[in-house]
């Protein structure tokens, strides 16, 4: 319920907002989930004029010398959710639901993220049960703020970590949450980001066979993860599944370097999908 809320109100302000010719830079009603000994970076496109807390149980500062930025924190550990509203000289109200959770997917948020939509899903209409790619978008931004509907799917390695924060499916399109961490002290620069079906076992007499799958849309597409940061990123797809002894997999290789990790996702996983409805 908390999920169909949430992505009500996105899809209302996207259908609002497509009717009018200015630049589309909010959204309404972000889920957002903080730590108290963990700062969160909020970054808005234009400055903050005034802002409002639901209850202390949030703690907000502005950045002396960056009007447009905003750090986020939990005063304590606490259960259930609170709200935030920012005003910025846009004149847009940002608007976040704001829960707790001791290791956040993310710590920077760029509230203005560009979303890459692919020429494929630009030819196609994006996928059926989609008006326009502007819907596309905004599931994919929202749904970087959104918590954990999956646990143990990760690769780690080199102090990188990479995991599946969360599976969803809207109609025809299946929407897959990937967040990374860099506990080490050397930035990690991706030189490519890959998505493809394997086969899980290869005998001696055959080729491993690999279909690449390519996203129709991805948000906050990842070239470098800062030493000792953290980055979420939502891909999404038509939705699809996969034989038996195959996996998908989700590679990410480094630039001049051998930091390469891979997440193995079986079809058994992609069919839990957390189904999202869109009026």
């Amino acid at each position: 319920m908390k999920h169909l809320i949430f992505i009500t109100c996105l899809l209302a302000q996207a259908k609002i907002a497509y009717c009018q010719p200015a630049k589309l830079v909010g959204s309404k009603g972000l889920e957002l989930c903080v730590a108290a000994t963990k700062t969160t970076s909020l970054i808005f496109p234009s400055f903050i004029r005034h802002i409002d807390r639901g209850s202390s149980n949030v703690l907000v500062q502005q950045v002396a010398g960056s009007e447009s930025i905003l750090l986020v924190k939990a005063n304590a550990p606490y259960v259930g959710e609170t709200s935030l509203s920012v005003v910025c000289a846009n004149n847009k109200v940002y608007s976040f639901s704001v829960g707790y959770d001791s290791s956040p997917a993310a710590l920077v948020y760029n509230i203005q993220e560009k979303v890459e939509i692919t020429d494929s899903a630009s030819r196609s209409g994006v996928a059926p049960g989609f008006v326009n790619s502007l819907q596309l978008s905004f599931y994919l931004n929202g749904l970087l703020f959104s918590p954990r509907n999956i646990k143990s799917t990760h690769d780690r390695g080199w102090g990188l970590k990479v995991e599946l924060k969360g599976i969803y499916v809207v109609d025809n399109v299946i929407f897959l949450k990937v967040a990374c961490h860099n506990t080490s002290s050397i930035n990690y620069k991706i030189a490519e980001l890959r998505f493809s079906i394997k086969d899980a076992v290869r005998t001696k007499r055959t080729a491993m066979q690999e279909i690449e799958v390519t996203p129709i849309g991805i948000s906050a597409k990842p070239e470098t993860i800062q030493a000792g940061a953290n980055q979420a990123f939502v891909a999404a797809f038509e939705t699809f599944t996969i034989p038996n002894r195959r996996y998908l997999s989700i590679q990410l290789r480094e630039t001049k370097g051998g930091r390469n990790l891979q997440l193995r996702i079986p079809n058994r996983k992609l069919i839990r999908a957390e189904q999202l409805k869109h009026d």
